[in-house]
């Protein structure tokens, strides 16, 4: 029963943000939707919608869709997390001694899935600082 402590406690850790970001993405859909609601019953009454009606909750500008923040900078920290925690987990379990030989195969083939999500987790964090440097450029301009 020990042996499954240790795993537990990994895909608990692994867990949680995944959680996280299902619960926060169900949020966000459902607000978005009576929004629309709200905006679709305004214009079948004929009602004038103010200009802020239509800009975006994160900074953009509501015309053409874009120039809002990103999360992908979130996201990346996240997917590095996971990514880093699932290579790490195979040296923390190998260390310990009595290890069950099963769960150090398993914890090996979750190491191999790391590395992609690791370098996923980076590409979203440049992704995001690209982002935000050129933001900064094209308002001194």
């Amino acid at each position: 029963m020990e042996s499954f402590a240790p795993a537990f406690i990994v895909a608990a850790a692994m867990m949680l943000p995944i959680v996280f970001l299902i619960v926060r993405a169900t949020r966000n859909l459902r607000e978005r939707e009576l929004e629309h609601k709200e905006r679709m019953r305004a214009l079948e009454l004929g009602i004038e919608l103010p200009a802020e009606a239509f800009q975006k909750k994160n900074g953009g500008n509501g015309k053409n869709g874009g120039g809002g923040k990103s999360n992908a900078g979130l996201h990346g920290v996240i997917w590095t997390g996971i990514g880093a925690g699932l290579m790490i987990s195979r040296g923390i379990l190998g260390e310990i001694h009595g290890v069950n030989e099963e769960l150090l195969t398993f914890t090996t083939f979750l190491m191999i899935w790391g590395v992609p999500a690791f370098f996923v987790g980076l590409g979203l964090i440049g992704y995001s600082l690209m982002g935000r440097f050129r933001s900064d450029s094209d308002g001194e301009a």
